[in-house]
């Protein structure tokens, strides 16, 4: 990952995902999908929000080889698979309830410290401009 911006540059690699989670989830899809050779690809799209009243919203949703792959419903608990192979990764997530209670944790409270951790990096940027 590289920083877009100037302020970003100086939270470092402090807001990279631990990349053992990758290859976590990499080992998962490899089994589930091992007819398929060469180079896969596992994108994670997800973000934060801590709303004027106080309320939260987020999203996380993973991609396998540029295709939309399963997203997670954190209001319900819930992995919703976007195509066949996911169904299999819904049900082995789903297995234990820890991993959905994590990733609710994760949107609305570790995602919300790392938002407000960057925006002091950039209005401090700002100060100094």
């Amino acid at each position: 990952m590289e920083p877009l911006v100037p302020w970003m540059e100086e939270a470092g690699k402090k807001f990279l995902i631990p990349e053992w989670i990758f290859r976590a989830d990499m080992e998962t899809l490899s089994k589930l999908d091992q007819e398929a050779g060469g180079l896969r690809t596992w994108q994670v799209n997800l973000g934060c929000e801590l709303r004027e009243d106080g309320s939260k919203g987020g999203f996380l949703h993973y991609g396998y080889d540029g295709m939309d792959f399963i997203s997670f419903n954190k209001e319900i608990l819930w992995w919703v698979p976007a195509q066949p192979l996911a169904q299999k990764v819904k049900e082995e997530w789903e297995e234990d309830p820890r991993w959905s209670q994590e990733s609710k944790v994760f949107l609305e409270e570790t995602c919300i410290a790392w938002l407000k951790r960057y925006l002091s990096y950039k209005n401090k940027t700002l100060e100094k401009i």
